[in-house]
Order: C-alpha cells, then sequence, then structure tokens
C-alpha cells in the first residue's frame, strides 16, 4: 500500500489509488497524479476541478468522479490539508525534509524505497502529527491546522 493510499484511508474509508483508477477508466499512475493535482489546486485560487485539468491533462469529468469517489469537497479539503499543510509542517513538508537528507546522486527509485521503508511511510504516520481528534476534526477539514503532537 502506498503513502498516497495511506492518506487516502484517512479521508476516505472506501478509496484507493487502484481501485479509484479501476472506477474512473485510469492507469493507477494517472490516478496518482489526479489526486496530487487536485490537493495542489483546492489551495489555489480558481476552480479545483479546472486546475487539476490543466496540470494533468485529464478531463474534467474523470476529475469530478475522482472528487465524489474520495468523498466530496470537504474529504478533499481534508487532503489537501493533510498533503499541503503549511510552509514548514504538514505532509509533504515532512516528506521533504526526509528526502532532503539522502544523498543527492541516490536513483529516485532507491530514494523512494527508502521513504517507504521509513516511518514516515507507514499508513498512519499522519497520526504522529496530529491527534485523530485534531485530524478528522471540523476546523480540519475547513482549513489548515497546524500538527498537535511532536513530531
Amino acid at each position: 500500500m502506498s503513502l498516497l493510499d495511506g492518506i487516502l484511508s484517512q479521508v476516505s474509508s472506501n478509496a484507493d489509488v487502484q481501485n479509484l483508477a479501476a472506477k474512473v477508466g485510469i492507469t493507477p499512475e494517472q490516478a496518482e497524479s489526479a489526486i496530487m493535482a487536485l490537493a495542489q489546486s483546492h489551495t489555489a485560487p480558481g476552480d479545483t476541478v479546472e486546475g487539476a485539468a490543466a496540470s494533468t491533462g485529464l478531463g474534467s469529468d474523470v476529475l469530478s468522479q475522482i472528487v465524489g469517489h474520495i468523498g466530496g469537497e470537504g474529504s478533499l479539503g481534508q487532503f489537501a490539508t493533510l498533503i499541503n499543510g503549511a510552509e514548514n509542517s504538514g505532509i509533504l513538508a515532512a516528506i521533504r525534509r526526509f528526502l532532503a537528507s539522502m544523498r543527492g546522486d541516490l536513483p529516485l527509485a532507491a530514494k523512494v524505497n527508502a521513504l517507504l521503508a521509513a516511518p514516515e511511510g507507514r499508513r498512519d504516520w499522519a497520526l504522529t502529527l496530529y491527534s485523530r481528534e485534531r485530524l478528522f476534526s471540523v476546523q480540519a477539514r475547513l482549513g489548515y491546522l497546524p500538527p498537535d503532537l511532536a513530531s
């Protein structure tokens, strides 16, 4: 199970990349790209789906289906918060720090494998930064909340 599947499982009880890709008729790689683009577009000005369509080349209809399958705009907002966080906190920032700590000459596959073997690669890792109550709170669904647990 990928890190992305772990994050998806925290915002939607029935979504994983493989199944999501099959449901909307795209490859798992396209689904991962679409999910990340939706998360990034969700926090940017303008329409979330249109922004993701522009960056992935996937149709708005496919992206709208993905939003629906992961639980709608509320779940997408929570997912975007988990992925994007603030400048120096949140999941992406922690992953960037992990990857930055590795030797620059390592191939990407080696870096990804190291990440997946590390604690940061565990599907429940976000719960080391956020209490369950905070992570799934109404406030977290509506906007960014900084982590409330020591990392």
